[in-house]
Formats: structure tokens, C-alpha cells, sequence
């Protein structure tokens, strides 16, 4: 993902150990009754260690640690590894609101960036049965946001979701497969893990 743009194998292989490490770099951090802050923390803390992987190292914005669940310098988006050669690589936002609408509106944030992969990082409880979207988020998702959307760019975004019910998370992952704009059904966010 150097000089190129994220394959599928290294969109799935960063959400997988993004979801595997969040929860213990949550648990370094110092502990609130809500948990936000911690988690907010461990996000940019696993974008730092990402960003040094890559020669030059990718910058992080915003440049400092949230502090109290606030990040200070943020524009638009939670979190952006930037490079200089091929801009926004990694666009990330969290909410951690229990609301449909507070997501969606998160979600509707990173439609708006140009990145190779476009994470969402949420709190919602898991449904039961088939590990799926919950209904009303992947309706307020799909229809109210990408099937109007015309803007994408095939080959060259994806999407990832992660939805934490307390510690235990799903990952969710599509990629357009043109540039929209979407029927009904041509959506369909893949579980991952």
C-alpha cells in the first residue's frame, strides 16, 4: 500500500488488526465510566503505530492524542493518515453514541473525503442470529446515504465498519463496484469477522 492504492487484502488485513488491537489499547489508557475517551485514545494510538510502518511515515492528523475524548486540530474527520505523494490514505471516524442518526451522520462525514479506505468505528449492540449490519443502520447507510451517491470511485475506496458491542466488535467491509449512482440491493456490506 506503499506507492499504490489499498487492495482488498490490505484494506481487510488493516481492519482486522485494527479490530484485534483496539481493545487492549483501550484498556492502557486512564479508564472513564463511559469508555469513549478510551477508545477514542486507542484509535489514534493505533493510527500513530500504522502511519510508521510506511517510509516516509505517513502524517497523522490531527498531530496530538485526544484528551478527554476531544481532539484538538480536527477538521472535518476523527482521523487522517496523510501521504504527500498520494494524499489521504486512511479516513477514520468514531461515534460512540448509541443513535442511528448520530452514525449515519459520522458515515455521511467520510462519503465526503477522498481516501483509499474510509473506517467507521461505532458502538452499537449486536443483533441476533446471521452477524449483520443492524437493520435500521444499514437503512439509514444504504438508502439515505450511498444509493444517491454518484461520486464514488471503483478500484480506488472502500469502506470498512466496525461495530463494538462493549469489547466484542464485527467488521464489515464494501467496495463500489462503480460509481453510483446505486440501485436498491447493489449494496450490501460484507461481514468480515
Amino acid at each position: 500500500m506503499q506507492d499504490r492504492l489499498a487492495t482488498r487484502e490490505d484494506v481487510l488485513a488493516i481492519g482486522r488488526r485494527m479490530q484485534a488491537q483496539l481493545p487492549a489499547l483501550s484498556e492502557v489508557q486512564d479508564s472513564t465510566t463511559s469508555g469513549r475517551t478510551e477508545y477514542t485514545r486507542a484509535i489514534w494510538n493505533y493510527f500513530d503505530q500504522l502511519r510508521s510502518e510506511y517510509e516516509p511515515p505517513w502524517k497523522l492528523y490531527p498531530e496530538t492524542e485526544p484528551k478527554r475524548g476531544k481532539v484538538k486540530g480536527e477538521f472535518l474527520i476523527d482521523f487522517s493518515l496523510f501521504d504527500d505523494h498520494l494524499g489521504c490514505r486512511i479516513a477514520c471516524e468514531s461515534e460512540w453514541e448509541l443513535d442511528v442518526g448520530r452514525i449515519g451522520w459520522a458515515f455521511d462525514k467520510l462519503m465526503a473525503v477522498k481516501a483509499d479506505l474510509k473506517i467507521l468505528v461505532f458502538q452499537m449492540k449486536h443483533e441476533d442470529g446471521e452477524p449483520r449490519l443492524p437493520n435500521r443502520l444499514e437503512e439509514r447507510l444504504v438508502r439515505d446515504a450511498l444509493n444517491d451517491c454518484g461520486h464514488h470511485h471503483p478500484g480506488h475506496e472502500a469502506y470498512l465498519l466496525m461495530q463494538f458491542d462493549r469489547s466484542e466488535s464485527r467488521l464489515f467491509f464494501w467496495e463500489p463496484k462503480h460509481s453510483g449512482p446505486f440501485k436498491p440491493g447493489e449494496i450490501r456490506f460484507e461481514y468480515m469477522s
